[in-house]
Parts: C-alpha cells; structure tokens; sequence
C-alpha cells in the first residue's frame, strides 16, 4: 500500500518492541540484584586525594609486602611435633661413632674393648677402628708407621755414611760408596774405621733419629671408629694393660692385665688428657643436641674418667623419609687412681651407656598449600580493611576539628 506500512516493517516493529521490554525486565532483575553490592561506587569528581592518604597507602603496602614474605617463610618450613611414648621398638644393634684424640697417649697403649651386662665381649676392636699417632699439636704425623721398622728402629731412606770433604765445607750434599739407613749403621761405619762414634752425631740419620724420637715422646692418638653393641646395658672403654677374657666355669670376666715388674712404667705414661671431636649414637638427626661434641678434659695426674650416656631411641618421621636414631644425654665424673693404695680402680676413660624405656616420634609434616593461600588472603584483606579504619578515623576527627574553627 503506498504512503502506508507494510508488514514487514509491521514485523520488525514488534520485535523491537518485544526486545525492549525484555530489556527492561532484565535491567529490573539487575536493579534488584544490585541490593547486594558491598563494593560502592563513588563518581570520579567526588574523591580527593591527599598526602595522607598516600601515605597510608604506602605503609599499608610495605606491611603487606612484609607480612606476605613472613608467611611465605613459615609455609616453607615444616611443622614440628615430638611425641613422648614408650619405646618399643626393635633390638637392631646400636652403632656408635667417634673421634677422640688423646694429646699425650701412645697409640700403642689404646685398646676400645666393649663389654655389656650379658658377659658379652668384644676385646681389642680393630675392625673399623682407626688409629693415628699425633704430633704435640695434635695434627697427624704421616707417615710414621711406614718409618717404624719391624724391629721399632727408625727407617728412613740412606745416604752415605761419611760426609765429603766438600759437604763439611758446606758446599755439597754427603757422598760416598757405603750407603747408611739408620743412626747405629753410621756409628758402626765409623767403628770399622777406627773413628769414634761421635763422628755419626753430625751425620743426617742421626740428627733425624733424635728429632723424630723427641717427636714420638710428646706424641698423642687419634682415635677414630664405629663400634656397634646390642640394645643392652653396658659400657666401652679405652683403659691401661693388655684386655682379656677370662673364664670361671660358665662365667666369664673382662680384665686389663699389666705386667708388676713395669707397673709404674706403664701407668706413669698414661695421660688421659683428651679431645672429644665427634661422639655419634646412631644416624645423625638434623639438628640434634651433642653434648660430647668438641668436649675436652685435661689432666696431670692418674684418673679415671667416666661418662654416663643415656640414650633414647628416636623417629624422625620428615615427610617422606623415615630415620631410626638415638639422642642422649651425657654426664662425667673424674677419679683420682692412687696406685699405692690397697685397692684402686683400672685408670682409663669409660663410657658407660643405658638405654631409656622412652622413645621419641618427631614428626616433621609439610603446610597444605590452600592454607597458605587462605592466610595470604586474610593479611591482605585485613591489612587494608585495618589501614582504612585508621584512615577513616583520622579523617572525621580532623574534620570535627576544622568544622570547630
């Protein structure tokens, strides 16, 4: 129809008509829904900004940014719980490891022997343990077994026996045919020839002799091993004389045996002055007290030094590793061993060791990711909501002031 509508602008209409008024039912839901909105709005042109509200802008920035490193520090740290309960665990052999060094105590005069309450022995333990003679500084003398000979002479590598006229002179080393290995080989040269025996004094075996000897008398022992005993009360000692087991029948007994005749000899040479360096129960636990660790006792006299050890076994259950150790405490006491006395004990050191009816569960457990998540959330969150309070607060009491004036 001309100058009129046609239907399908008719159409259209409708469907314009019908989607506004969809539109407006939306915009309607919307509007309700906006009842909830926590979040206000504030047009741009009426806020202000001011230096104080910079301010604590930046402090409330710098806490969170503190306060969020704190906590990520602590997440990755795990938490830590002991547990005190009865030990029932197993009765695996205890191994303990150490490193004593002895400033003046010959390595020939050091046995470790163990003995438990059972009548168990184990008598001049050699397997697994190490010993090193020591200078007076305590350093070890390398070497020093390979310069002992067999017969207890000194050996060190020959050179001639008799010095060149040259090398008296001091412009040469010592030549000659005749080679020696050893001060009393030089002095027997000399004797071939009709000299004196002073003539060796100057020569280089001998001087090396007396030095080296000087050496060995203020000479120490380090001790170093593993020794490994049953879950059983008992002890393990370092002590004078030669250790041995004697027997009684179906009884045994554990003795030190010195010969009278050098009775004084060998005890007036037994110092116990000495160095704990490392004293170990078990495997080592991260962080574990060590009481014995870098402990020393120095002494002039003749004693006998015991420590008493208690130990209690302890799990160290670390997320997905498993440790089976022990931890002890350590207490000493020193006696004086008067030898002329009727009865006086065996001097030597001793460490007497007793096993706790408790044990120990340290449980070492890892945070949940989700709880750090939760408590970044609540530093953030309460760090602005606690700085806008101040704010606010600070704000409306400067306000009242200048309303006042």
């Amino acid at each position: 129809i001309e100058g009129g509508v046609t239907e399908t602008q008719q159409i259209c209409c409708q469907i314009a008509t019908l989607k506004m008024d969809q539109l407006d039912y939306i915009k309607r839901k919307l509007g309700n829904l906006q009842r909830f909105d926590v979040f206000l709005k504030i047009e741009g042109g009426v806020t202000e900004k001011s230096n104080f509200g910079a301010t604590m802008t930046v402090i409330a920035i710098l806490l969170c940014l503190f306060l969020v490193v704190s906590e990520i520090s602590e997440y990755s740290a795990f938490d830590h719980k002991d547990v005190i309960g009865l030990d029932n665990g197993n009765n695996e052999p205890v191994q303990f490891y150490f490193d004593i060094l002895f400033h003046r105590l010959s390595c020939d005069d050091v046995s470790v022997d163990v003995v438990d309450e059972l009548g168990s022995q184990q008598n001049n333990i050699n397997h697994d343990v190490y010993k090193y003679k020591t200078d007076a500084n305590g350093k070890t003398m390398i070497g020093v077994k390979t310069q002992l000979g067999p017969d207890g002479r000194v050996k060190l590598q020959c050179e001639a026996c008799e010095k060149s006229i040259s090398s008296l002179l001091g412009f040469g080393r010592m030549v000659g045919f005749e080679k020696c290995c050893s001060c009393e080989e030089v002095q027997k040269y000399y004797e071939s020839r009709g000299k004196s025996r002073r003539y060796a004094d100057d020569s280089n075996q001998c001087k090396y002799e007396q030095e080296f000897k000087k050496g060995l008398k203020n000479s120490g022992c380090r001790v170093i091993g593993t020794i490994k005993v049953g879950k059983v009360r008992g002890n393990f000692h370092i002590a004078a004389g030669h250790s041995e087991q004697q027997r009684h029948g179906a009884h045994s007994h554990h003795v030190h045996r010195i010969d009278p005749s050098k009775l004084v000899e060998t005890l007036s040479r037994f110092n116990l002055s000495h160095t704990i360096n490392i004293f170990q129960v078990g495997r080592p636990l991260p962080n574990a007290e060590n009481p014995l660790k870098n402990f020393e006792f120095f002494t002039e006299d003749l004693v006998r030094r015991t420590y008493y050890l208690q130990l209690v076994s302890t799990l160290l259950i670390d997320g997905t590793s498993v440790i089976d150790s022990y931890q002890y405490s350590a207490t000493s006491h020193t006696e004086i061993v008067n030898i002329r006395s009727q009865h006086w004990h065996l001097p030597g050191v001793f460490f007497k060791y007793d096993f706790s009816g408790m044990s120990i569960n340290m449980l070492r457990t890892p945070k949940y990711f989700t709880h750090l998540l939760t408590r970044l959330c609540a530093i953030i969150g309460g760090t602005w909501v606690v700085i806008g309070i101040i704010y606010s607060s600070v704000s409306r009491i400067t306000n009242l002031k200048k309303k006042e004036r």
